[in-house]
């Protein structure tokens, strides 16, 4: 599924899974929009007989396919979803088209050399969660994490190593937190960002916790050496607070980074 209205700065896509997706604004959705005009469980996907249909689930607002309503529609390439006020477009597995969609998240989204999103995605990302705090997800928290000695690193190993440090870095993250719903996003030539959506300042503590000690049992190899990783990670959450800016819960991400550098703990918040 490709977010066609409103248009973002970042594309947007949804990729389904193999049998089932629910679609609306509560967490446990694997296609999460947050957005107040779509309901928790707005809609349904499912695969019947190698053909996905999509059910309407909310009693509160009708979805339309190509602008009718319609309760049940089996999909077909190119048609457009209504959920709310956000139009979606259905895009065949393998098609121009989604190659095309993908060519341009890619373009502007993704870091090349990690694969994580770009500094651009990962602050969009940050907004777009921000302006859907209410009474039911209050909870926001972003973690910032950066490598200890990359360069002195890379001067034992070639000039390149810092790049594979950080792709790899990137890639062991990536399998510890939950696909299609945190975000991790490279925000500094050595550092990461890593967005947590629905979480507490609590359950990131043990998000930053699990990601350090698997990094610590990790061992790495590169040009027949073999070594360690050691990461600093600094924790903000919005906690009850709903008005608080991106540009505030960065400069507080921040600031718990510099001090787990300093305490020479590597984690703080």
């Amino acid at each position: 599924l490709a977010r066609v209205y409103p248009r973002s700065i970042v594309p947007e896509w949804y990729p389904l899974g193999s049998t089932h997706d629910l679609i609306g604004r509560d967490r446990d959705c694997s296609v999460l929009i947050r957005d107040k005009t779509v309901s928790r469980f707005h809609a349904e996907i499912e695969l019947i007989n190698d053909r996905r249909q999509i059910t309407n689930r909310s009693v509160e607002a009708p979805i339309k396919i190509n602008g009718h309503c319609a309760p049940a529609f089996v999909l077909r390439h190119l048609d457009q979803i209504q959920i709310g006020r956000i139009v979606l477009q259905y895009l065949e597995k393998g098609s121009r088209e989604a190659e095309h969609m993908y060519d341009r998240f890619e373009r502007f989204a993704l870091d090349v050399e990690t694969g994580a999103r770009n500094q651009q995605a990962l602050i969009y990302s940050l907004t777009q969660e921000l302006k859907s705090l209410d009474e039911i997800d209050r909870d926001l928290s972003l973690l910032m994490l950066d490598i200890d000695d990359v360069d002195a690193i890379s001067e034992r190993l070639g000039e390149d190593a810092s790049d594979w440090i950080m792709r790899s870095c990137c890639a062991h993250v990536q399998k510890l937190i939950r696909a299609r719903r945190d975000v991790l996003g490279r925000y500094s030539e050595n550092s990461f960002g890593l967005l947590l959506p629905a979480t507490s300042q609590e359950g990131s503590e043990v998000v930053a916790q699990r990601i350090r000690e698997s990094l610590d049992r990790k061992i790495f190899r590169l040009n027949q050496r073999r070594f360690g990783l050691e990461v600093n990670i600094g924790i903000a959450s919005t906690g009850i607070e709903t008005r608080i800016t991106g540009d505030r819960l960065l400069d507080q991400a921040r600031l718990e980074l510099e001090r787990a550098r300093d305490e020479r703990d590597g984690l703080y918040y």
